[in-house]
């Protein structure tokens, strides 16, 4: 008969480097912060690049500069290689952010502005939060919900 084991809970890892300020507050709400404002320039951004490309090219763009700001994020950070077992979410989740997402976005913006976009855009946290608990069953805070609603 076959010992059951019981589930292992993950440890949380630290990606941050030697001399870094660890904690909860951290770099986590600066850091945050200039990922919200880096994202609210892409709208705009994939507009003016609409101006002088096509919709594939422009896309294209997009996902080099990420990529190139990705991968110095990870050079720097140098966080472990997921386990083997991971990498299929990890793809459908790249595919989704690299290339779905960036794509029609930008098929989008060559017939509706990038403040209507954000506009809609503007609801995924939400969105995500409501599914998130739906899928999961944890309950976040009041504090979560107040947030994701501002």
């Amino acid at each position: 008969m076959k010992a059951c084991h019981s589930a292992t809970v993950p440890t949380a890892v630290s990606v941050r480097g030697p001399g870094r300020a660890d904690g909860v507050w951290g770099n986590g709400p600066l850091l945050a912060s200039l990922g919200v404002v880096a994202f609210s320039l892409s709208f705009p951004g994939t507009v003016f690049a609409l101006g002088g490309f096509g919709p594939w090219t422009a896309t294209r763009l997009r996902g080099a500069i990420a990529a190139a700001l990705a991968g110095t994020a990870l050079l720097r950070a140098r966080p472990p290689v997921p386990a083997r077992h991971e990498w299929v979410g990890i793809t459908v989740v790249a595919l989704g952010c690299a290339l779905r997402f960036p794509l029609l976005t930008t098929l989008a913006l060559q017939t509706t502005s990038a403040s209507h976009s954000a506009v809609v855009i503007g609801a995924l946290p939400m969105a995500t939060a409501v599914i998130s608990t739906l899928r999961t069953g944890n309950r976040p805070s009041w504090a979560l919900w107040c947030v994701a609603a501002t």
